[in-house]
């Protein structure tokens, strides 16, 4: 698993409500990148 899956999971794992662009912004990589790894 890569460092950036880890981070988001993590941030989910929170249970607060996350936007695709604060994701992004968090992991440094583009909102379609974040779509791609949630899907």
């Amino acid at each position: 698993m890569k460092p950036r899956h880890r981070k988001i999971l993590e941030i989910l794992a929170s249970g607060q409500e996350v936007s695709v662009n604060s994701l992004a912004a968090e992991t440094g990589v583009s909102g379609m990148t974040i779509r791609r790894d949630l899907a």
